[in-house]
């Protein structure tokens, strides 16, 4: 008689993946918090030490982000660093595990050196892939970028190619909105944050920049990529053009790229294998909202997709 595999195997199987998955990770995040240099993490963490836009572009400590994105670290910097330390990389671990899984974030924490260097550093970059997700269905997540890191925030031109014009209005209008706020409240900040953009635009890449290049002549290549995604229904390429608009690309930025498992979704499959990957009890579908190919408002989803949710009507 032929074998068969036993359910109650392969489910405790999986069980015990994902426990020694949860394990692991939380053997990173204490060998970090414990060991890890912290130097990004610190700057967030004595941000508000002074005044916010002291210490230069590049320069250890130094806090680049706008001063809406200082608000919401403040009540951090209150904490000890070291409870401050365990709450940022539990939530960027947290943020791994949404993106790829518990299994393959515990594998990335531990070998995927963009990965290991973003929670060694404790930069933005894993949050920034969140975003990034997000925002392909929550467009207002696309303020996120823009008050942070800004110039990947280009990737908002999914939206634009892909004629979503609610999407790009709800992106900019929230956006708009905080920055109104914010300038309302503390004019003098926001424009010490102008200034500190305007000084680094002018900077040449800086030695350690995976892709020496100045900013200025990635940009349209990245909104050409963005846009690109966006006529082709492409969602898994909006993290490659974020990671391409980036002020500098770090080693850890390519942890952005994370993104795009999240994005690649059944349908995006289909494209590339053919249409067997494709259940053929259901029409071929938009590989990110769900449409068939005439167009239009997006309707219900075709069927089950391990996408963020971009099946849903967000135009």
């Amino acid at each position: 008689m032929p074998r068969t595999s036993s359910p109650l195997w392969g489910q405790t199987g999986h069980v015990a993946v994902h426990a020694a998955g949860v394990v692991v990770l939380i053997c990173v995040g204490y060998l970090q918090v414990t060991t890890g240099d912290g130097g990004d993490l610190r700057g967030f963490h004595e941000a508000w030490q002074g005044g916010l836009y002291d210490v230069a572009w590049h320069e250890s400590g130094a806090f680049v982000y706008s001063p809406a994105a200082g608000a919401v670290i403040w009540p951090f910097g209150q904490m000890p660093f070291q409870s401050f330390a365990v709450v940022w990389i539990a939530g960027q671990l947290v943020a791994l595990a949404w993106l790829v899984g518990i299994p393959m974030a515990a594998v990335l924490a531990v070998f995927f050196q963009p990965v290991v260097r973003d929670l060694e550093s404790g930069n933005i970059h894993i949050f920034l892939a969140v975003a990034v997700a997000l925002a392909l269905r929550y467009p207002a997540a696309w303020a996120v970028v823009l008050l942070t890191k800004v110039t990947p925030g280009v990737g908002i031109a999914y939206h634009l190619g892909a004629r979503q014009w609610r999407s790009l209005a709800v992106a900019t209008a929230v956006t708009l909105a905080i920055v109104v706020v914010g300038v309302a409240a503390a004019p003098g900040l926001w424009a010490e944050w102008v200034d500190l953009l305007r000084a680094a635009a002018g900077q040449p890449p800086h030695p350690n920049d995976q892709l020496p290049v100045p900013l200025l002549a990635r940009l349209p290549i990245a909104l050409g990529v963005a846009a690109v995604a966006g006529w082709r229904r492409w969602a898994w390429a909006v993290p490659l053009a974020a990671v391409i608009a980036m002020p500098s690309v770090w080693l850890s930025s390519f942890s952005i790229l994370l993104a795009s498992w999240r994005l690649l979704d059944r349908e995006a499959l289909a494209t590339i294998i053919g249409p067997a990957a494709r259940n053929p009890a259901q029409p071929a579908a938009d590989s990110t909202t769900g449409r068939g190919s005439s167009g239009g408002d997006p309707g219900p989803a075709s069927g089950p997709s391990r996408s963020v949710g971009i099946t849903s009507d967000q135009e």
